[in-house]
């Protein structure tokens, strides 16, 4: 039963354009939210987002679609909120952390929009995470 909720979530979220393609962030959000990356991120899961050997996942291309395929930015807050950095989690403001999202979706392929990502979590879970749609 819940997996169908989700699944009308998502189909709704969808069709209603709100995915990471229809530009959620903005340009100086990413570069915010990539210093924030180097400050905080980056020392395990390394500049390029590539993940490490000591169990850091990578944080770009297939491994990141797999882990945040059809959930929301909302569920991303959370999870990197309450568990980054791995050494102080919940060290970094909301703003520190949407940030990082921004920065992360734009090194995904995301487009940058005009409007930044909130804070606000219940706009965060109106944002899904999918693959980028292919061309008609």
């Amino acid at each position: 039963m819940n997996e169908i909720l989700v699944w009308i979530l998502v189909v709704v979220a969808q069709a209603a354009g709100a995915t990471i393609w229809i530009g959620v962030y903005t340009t100086a959000q990413s570069e915010r939210g990539q210093k924030a990356y180097s400050r905080s991120c980056s020392t395990c899961h390394r500049e390029d987002l590539s993940g490490s050997d000591d169990g850091a996942p990578a944080l770009r291309g297939s491994v990141f679609f797999e882990r945040w395929k059809d959930r929301s930015l909302s569920e991303m807050f959370f999870v990197i909120a309450e568990t980054m950095p791995q050494d102080d989690p919940k060290s970094l403001s909301p703003a520190e952390y949407v940030d990082i999202i921004s920065f992360m979706l734009g090194r995904n392929g995301a487009p940058a929009g005009d409007t930044e990502l909130p804070t606000d979590q219940q706009k965060l879970k109106r944002i899904v995470v999918v693959e980028k749609p292919s061309p008609r």
